[in-house]
């Protein structure tokens, strides 16, 4: 089946036609190789090109999405086709300058003998993807030791960055609070023109992958022409990858793609492999989350004790659907779908990624610990327990800068 049909009986019943069927043109121009067939499929629906337009570059995936209309010749409007071979090229431009800035990353860090291991990005366009041409990257991700934080801060400001997120400078105890609660500090330099962040955990909450050493041997990358960059070991890959997707709820529809490109060429096997992994690594319900999407959106081949597993999990299908949702996005033509519903949906989505009391706790802490009142107000590990208690008054103290104008000092969001 293709188009709305598709959507309705996987994903449940979409009110508004015109939006899935565009969304399912755009899943079919976002397969990995790209599937003609499917591609075709889809189109035969009456699509609304303005809508198809808007999904593409909402999900940014301008650079598939062109990829995939040039070779199966879509007839396209041509106010949409030079839209969309605009932003194809802005992409394509834009990874170019971001694969030569990646590579004088990894060199700045290997002159200072700094562990460093890129996620996503550029090294993942060229591995999955075979070009830098596709796939949409809107920052430079690289993963340092909490332990080497202050000193990968110090070499990207030495090296014209400037702390965006968490804003202004930052002292030794202020760095020792983001780092002890939060996950990541965001950079940039020409102003704003090249964007970063720095990670030091890859995943915000501690309790929901263990067991993986990300510096212990790293896997290599090379970018034809520029250099070869530090990137995590496959099996590890698929579970960042699966992770990183499943913590934003797949509200894109480029981390998937991303994702079920990497799978391109592999055993179905390999891909079971891959989940055992990752279930051993306590990211089974991220994994198996992105499976069944990946089998639904992109006709990805799994095991048939696999699937029948995938499917049979109630959790894990309730996520998928919940991803569905996240990616579609809800419908313009319904009343019901409140900003309050919206912000309950994520507020609860986290909690089902994991199990155990240590992982709720974890996530609980989070909600209820902004790292911001960390650097504002640095406790002593003993007392980390009185941040929940402290979040309304430091909130409001956090408003006094706002009140003259000013700019506050805040921490990076959970992402």
């Amino acid at each position: 089946m293709a188009g709305a049909t598709l959507l309705d009986v996987q994903f449940g019943r979409w009110s508004s036609p015109a939006w899935a069927k565009g969304f399912a043109l755009t899943a079919a121009c976002c397969r990995w190789p790209t599937d003609i067939d499917a591609v075709h499929a889809a189109a035969a629906a009456a699509i609304d090109w303005s809508i198809f337009a808007q999904t593409a570059r909402r999900h940014r995936v301008a650079g598939l999405v062109h990829n995939a209309v040039e070779r199966a010749e879509l007839p396209l409007p041509a106010d949409v086709a030079k839209d969309i071979a605009i932003e194809a090229r802005s992409i394509a431009w834009q990874n170019l300058a971001y694969a030569h800035e990646t590579v004088r990353l990894q060199r700045l860090f290997d002159r200072a003998a700094v562990q460093v291991v890129f996620l996503k990005g550029t090294a993942l366009s060229q591995a999955a993807y075979g070009t830098l041409t596709v796939k949409h990257g809107r920052d430079i991700d690289l993963l340092v030791s909490p332990a080497q934080v202050s000193i990968a801060l110090d070499l990207l400001q030495a090296g014209g960055y400037t702390l965006g997120d968490p804003a202004g400078a930052l002292n030794p105890a202020q760095i020792k609070a983001l780092v002890a609660h939060g996950d990541q500090a965001e950079l940039a330099r020409r102003d704003g023109r090249l964007r970063l962040e720095l990670h030091w955990r890859l995943a915000s909450n501690r309790h929901l992958v263990h067991g993986i050493e990300p510096f212990a041997a790293p896997a290599q990358t090379a970018l034809p022409g520029l250099g070869t960059l530090n990137v995590l070991r496959p099996e590890d890959e698929f579970v960042y990858l699966c992770v990183h997707g499943a913590g934003h709820s797949w509200s894109r529809l480029k981390w998937l793609a991303d994702l079920n490109a990497r799978l391109a060429g592999l055993e179905a096997q390999q891909i079971a492999g891959l989940y055992e992994y990752a279930e051993a690594r306590g990211a089974r319900l991220c994994a198996g989350q992105a499976l069944l999407l990946c089998h639904r959106l992109f006709g990805r081949v799994l095991p048939v004790g696999l699937h029948e597993a995938l499917t049979a999990d109630r959790r894990v299908t309730r996520l998928a659907a919940s991803a569905a949702q996240s990616m579609m996005g809800d419908d313009p033509g319904d009343a019901s779908a409140s900003r309050a519903a919206r912000t309950l949906r994520n507020l609860v989505r986290p909690f089902r990624l994991g199990r155990g009391p240590r992982f709720l706790a974890a996530e609980m802490h989070g909600l209820l610990t902004a790292p911001g009142d960390a650097i504002r107000l640095p406790l002593p590990r003993a007392l980390a327990f009185l941040y929940p208690l402290l979040r309304v008054p430091l909130w409001a103290w956090r408003q006094v800068p706002r009140s003259r104008g000013e700019r506050p000092l805040e921490a990076p969001q959970r992402r």
